[in-house]
């Protein structure tokens, strides 16, 4: 089969290009992205959902222009022109990007079928475009989870189930076992997330899974491993809890409580606060790289570790400024 060239409005392109970032679709290189992989994945993964969707559309329009005296033949293109304006909306009927979806084994008998069953009278670079745009128009942790929709489907599945997993990651083709035990967004809606057990709670980010095989074993928390993974679902799973790690405090100044107000990112939820002072019963390793930020704008009271580890970390940076420029090698 050809290349489909497919007419885009701008927002949609500019979604794509960010997922195949975000999402690591890479070629060979490294570096080149892999738009192609990423337009595969989603003609495979959204395909039926989303001919559900514009079928369901289609049918309201029907009914409602029913009683309009329009033929039946002209019904059906108005519903599909109207298809067509709901999810393609370029800036003032242009579209600004051309992508092009190079069809391959996998992907060939999903286009026929579309081809064959789907299209109502538009073409294929028509149908494509409205798919993009519908899936464009979603949050990125819905995007990922279209996107990665077999290793997904098999995660909630096995935690469901409560059966172990074997999971191969992406690029290294390594792979190890763990009792899953939910699939969580980051705060920000990101990234998602797999919160599981090994020896202790761990997390791996979903678009970094290859490949997700079922076991038969049965997956088993400790309540310690439960309550760890709660705490990571309700502050942000990208971090690891410890499984008996304590409440954090910190101390800002009045710049470093403005910093805390501005810098929202990976941002710790406060325990409590009194005055200058918060507490913290979030990971660890999410408030000491949150804090790296801050400089002397925020001193950690307690626990000692973590006064410890930031202290390293603030003398290290010291000592390169110390050193004549050129010098650190």
């Amino acid at each position: 089969m050809e290349k489909i060239k497919i007419y885009l409005p701008r927002y949609a392109a500019d979604i794509l290009d960010k997922d195949a970032e975000a999402f690591e679709s890479f070629k060979a290189d490294g570096l080149t992205l892999n738009k192609n992989a990423l337009l595969t994945r989603l003609v495979l993964n959204y395909g039926e959902a989303f001919a559900r969707e514009r079928e369901k559309f289609v049918k309201i329009a029907q009914a409602a222009l029913k009683g309009s005296g329009a033929t039946q033949e002209q019904i059906a293109d108005m519903c599909a022109l109207l298809a067509e304006a709901a999810y393609s909306r370029g800036e003032g009927g242009k579209f600004e990007a051309i992508f092009s979806l190079k069809p391959t084994k996998l992907t060939e008998g999903a286009i026929e079928y579309i081809e064959n069953y789907l299209l109502a009278g538009r073409s294929l670079s028509e149908y494509f475009r409205a798919m993009i745009s519908s899936y464009a128009s979603l949050p990125q942790d819905r995007r990922e989870r279209i996107i990665f929709k077999p290793q997904y489907d098999a995660v909630t599945a096995a935690a469901m189930q409560k059966k172990k997993i074997f999971i191969t990651t992406a690029g290294s083709g390594k792979g190890f076992e763990i009792a899953p035990y939910a699939v969580a967004n980051s705060k920000e809606e990101l990234h998602l997330y797999v919160i599981g057990v090994r020896t202790q709670c761990i997390t791996v980010r979903l678009s970094r899974i290859a490949e997700v095989k079922i076991l038969d074993s049965d997956a088993q928390f400790t309540p310690g491993q439960i309550v760890t993974a709660e705490k990571m679902i309700k502050y942000g799973p990208q971090f690891i809890c410890r499984e008996g790690e304590g409440e954090a405090c910190v101390k800002f100044t009045e710049r470093g409580l403005e910093k805390f107000r501005r810098i929202y990112v990976h941002r710790p939820m406060p325990l409590r606060r009194e005055k200058n002072i918060m507490w913290f019963d979030c990971s660890h390793a999410q408030i000491e790289q949150y804090l790296q930020r801050f400089g002397k704008d925020a001193e950690v009271l307690y626990p000692e570790s973590m006064r410890e580890e930031l202290r390293r970390f603030h003398s290290s940076a010291a000592a390169v400024y110390k050193k004549p420029h050129g010098e650190n090698k």
